[in-house]
């Protein structure tokens, strides 16, 4: 088969498409310029960053779809048709010349449906573009069809709907008899009393749709272990919050949980062979993390394995301490984290691993974020979701071994997905998201310090309660503000 002169592929620009599984969360709090954005040039390596002329064409592309309106609200406070508007502007992005829509008309109410109709039947005469749209139902699209491509019992009929839809033609295609009734404008295929497409339709998707209170702060940075602690934070809070950014974006919140865990049984078998924790812990984390990014779809699901194994790790740091007993002190810094401990020597370790982890986020941050909101558009478009998949998953392992040595291996969610899902919660754009999840990051880590230094209460203990006050604090305000404008029923 040849699309325009040559083979279909991946990443083909002359064809736009518009996936039938569409992944879009509709409590993401991104802006729709951003999403229509992301997809633009995703498939190439770097920093998502646009041009003059890039910005026109999302603008445009905006336009063209009667989206104008939406490209400042976040998808959270869209409903469904407005978000369909926007799927619809990102397959257009590339200008393509022929467009694939897998049925964007499902979960659509009637007004929504024919807002839709007309927002294509549109892009099509004005982009003069070949539109194939898949549909279980005509009737919707009378008017507006040149031709269908009728489907059933594996063979396929192609004509004018006058040509295609009546009862002979698809007595054949059926293999069955077919009864076709036309009514008011609209037609019915009927098997035995039953709306054929209709019972297609809903059999396919499976649904109808001591330290004194008289210190200053000049006196708490008089001694060394403070200041180490401050950078080493420092260092931490922003990398755990940048690389926590995507993680809460992408739901896999569970999988810096995971690694975490079963970093700890590196960290203790590294003890006992005489080899530092941190080198332990980081191999064990990069393993399993490039372990679960290679697995991908199969480990998901599966909380009762996945938990079992996490059960596991912890069962082997304790054996390993068992007969390493020596070394239970460093154990509890591991499981609690302390930061008042860091020395010269591990904020340089810290600071090139924590250079080494943003310089790949900042790689593979494009295609990163577009597969995070259009996975299937991503893939179509060649983007290795696979790949980017694991290697995403190797960077949290990094950020989680760096986390570990400020709040422990039971409290990485403090820092890694604390301030970022605040961040989500009073935030629409990128890069303001990830500027956002960055500085409540740092300050929680700093103001806990600082808490700990005055109250003697553990430093650990001081960020998790501050990294949960600024949570609820910015998801009572997105509920207080809610939604800018007023949302249509879906």
């Amino acid at each position: 088969m040849e699309v325009f002169g040559r083979a279909p592929a991946r990443g083909t620009p002359a064809i736009g498409y518009f996936p039938q599984l569409r992944t879009v969360l509709p409590d993401l709090r991104v802006r729709g310029r951003d999403f229509i954005a992301s997809s633009l040039n995703g498939e190439r390596w770097g920093l998502p960053s646009l041009s003059h002329k890039e910005r026109a064409t999302v603008e445009a592309t905006l336009d063209s779809v009667g989206a104008r309106d939406l490209a400042a609200r976040p998808l959270s406070e869209m409903s469904g048709g407005e978000r369909q508007r926007l799927l619809l502007a990102q397959a257009l992005i590339g200008d393509p010349k022929l467009l694939l829509l897998d049925e964007p008309l499902i979960s659509l109410d009637a007004r929504n449906q024919e807002i839709a109709i007309g927002v294509v039947r549109k892009v099509c005469r004005e982009r003069k573009i070949t539109v194939l749209f898949s549909a279980h139902e005509l009737n919707q699209l009378l008017g507006t069809l040149d031709r269908v491509l009728y489907l059933g019992n594996g063979q396929a009929v192609l004509g004018t709907v006058d040509e295609v839809v009546k009862a002979p033609v698809l007595s054949r295609l059926y293999g069955a008899e077919i009864q076709v009734v036309r009514a008011d404008g609209h037609i019915f295929v009927m098997s035995r009393g039953r709306d054929v497409e209709r019972v297609d339709h809903m059999h396919d998707h499976g649904h109808s749709h001591d330290h004194g209170h008289s210190h200053t702060i000049t006196d708490m940075f008089d001694y060394e272990f403070m200041t180490n602690a401050f950078a080493a934070a420092g260092i931490v809070a922003v990398v755990s919050g940048l690389v926590g950014y995507f993680l809460v974006m992408r739901g896999q919140t569970f999988a810096g949980h995971a690694l975490s865990h079963i970093g700890f049984a590196g960290a203790t078998g590294a003890g006992l062979i005489g080899v530092a924790p941190l080198w332990g812990l980081l191999a064990f984390t990069l393993a399993a993390g490039i372990a679960m990014g290679a697995l991908g779809e199969r480990i998901s699901n599966r909380d009762v394995a996945i938990g079992v194994i996490l059960a596991l790790a912890l069962g082997f740091g304790l054996l390993f301490l068992h007969y390493y007993t020596s070394f239970a002190t460093q154990a509890t810094a591991l499981l609690f984290g302390n930061v008042l401990a860091v020395d010269h020597s591990m904020i340089v370790t810290l600071a090139v691993l924590g250079a080494i982890t943003l310089a790949a986020l900042t790689a593979i941050m494009r295609p990163l974020i577009f597969s995070s909101l259009q996975p299937e558009l991503a893939e179509a478009k060649g983007v290795p979701l696979r790949f980017i998949s694991t290697a995403f998953l190797a960077i949290v392992a990094l950020a989680v071994a760096e986390c570990a040595q400020i709040v422990g291996v039971l409290l990485v969610f403090t820092l890694m997905v604390g301030p970022p899902a605040a961040a989500q919660r009073v935030t629409t754009g990128l890069w303001s998201g990830l500027f956002a999840a960055a500085v409540f990051a740092l300050a929680e880590s700093w103001l806990g310090l600082t808490m700990a230094f005055y109250t003697d209460w553990p430093v650990s203990f001081c960020i998790a309660v501050l990294s949960a006050l600024v949570y609820f604090a910015c998801l009572a305000l997105s509920m207080r503000v809610g939604p800018a404008h007023p949302v249509p029923a879906p």
